[in-house]
């Protein structure tokens, strides 16, 4: 009896386990069917895409259809919307697309809308629209059918400021050469004013986070950098940039700094100027990290 039950339990498993086969197909079907753009920003949580406005090639911006082989031809729609941007581009005006529509045959595929930017020889600033597709009625939605696209204005009145720069400097506690890079950008908020991301502190191995910025006076040849800034946490403390002058052995903790740039190559010579990022809560508080001495920026 004990055998017979032992056969019909090992038969049991036998039938389980045909039936759950791995070979057995997935079955897909028309309505898992999806189309979307293949641009996906997974830090910013959004699609995006941009151009410089001067651009002489299109954006060209890929979009899939996934279903199946063989299956129906279908054909998408794409909407422009700026009704939510700071900043709208008016298409017809900033920009034109290749196509209002895109056919996809043969059930699967990618093709591409290209987006061809306008140069208007005018600074505007950096301007946006969302691009969005719509799907035939009844194709399974899909969070990736929206895509903001930026338009690069290349008339910024301090474009030839904008880039990397590698700031090199003297430490005041080792006396050694360093050398760091920062990129330059536009302030969205003034047009006179540059944001400085990657301040340094290199004798000390700490990027700071915080961005900081500086004025430019075009007519005078002039460069401002307000000290005080903040560049926020570091591993012995949070710090801020703070100042003095090499003359007269003056500090310059809540003022600025005030130099001229060479306006052949855009470099900046701080002359005798020094900084240092200064702890101000913590342990450490009172403390500098990193004194930057013979501080040159040269454009890249």
């Amino acid at each position: 009896m004990k055998i017979l039950k032992n056969i019909l339990y090992l038969f049991a498993v036998v039938l389980l386990f045909g039936a759950c086969d791995e070979t057995d197909p997935i079955t897909l079907s028309a309505e898992d069917a999806s189309v979307a753009f293949d641009v996906y920003n997974p830090e910013l949580g959004f699609k995006s895409a941009s151009v410089k406005e001067n651009s002489t090639t299109p954006l060209r911006i890929p979009i899939t259809y996934s279903g199946l082989p063989g299956g129906s031809d279908i054909t998408i729609s794409l909407m422009v919307d700026n009704s939510s941007e700071s900043n709208p581009a008016q298409q017809g005006v900033d920009f034109t697309l290749s196509s209002a529509s895109i056919t996809f045959t043969g059930g699967y595929g990618t093709q591409y809308v290209e987006v061809n930017p306008v140069d208007n020889n005018v600074y505007e600033g950096n301007k946006t629209f969302v691009l969005s597709i719509v799907a035939p009625e009844g194709m399974k939605s899909n969070t990736k059918n929206s895509i903001v696209v930026s338009l690069v204005d290349d008339e910024h009145p301090l474009k030839e400021f904008l880039g990397t720069y590698t700031v090199s400097y003297t430490s005041g506690f080792d006396g050694g050469n360093y050398s760091f890079d920062v990129l330059t950008s536009a302030d969205p908020d003034d047009e006179t004013s540059i944001v400085v991301t990657g301040w340094s502190s290199n004798d000390y191995g700490v990027v700071f986070p915080n961005d900081i910025k500086i004025s430019v006076d075009k007519t005078n040849e002039t460069v401002t950098l307000p000290l005080g800034q903040d560049l926020g946490a570091s591993p012995y403390g949070p710090c801020y940039l703070y100042g003095w002058n090499l003359d007269d052995d003056s500090e310059i903790m809540d003022g600025s700094v005030v130099v001229t740039f060479d306006n052949s190559n855009y470099s900046i010579d701080f002359g005798d100027n020094a900084f240092a990022a200064y702890i101000y809560d913590g342990s450490n508080a009172g403390y500098w990290l990193g004194a930057y001495y013979n501080v040159v920026w040269t454009k890249k």
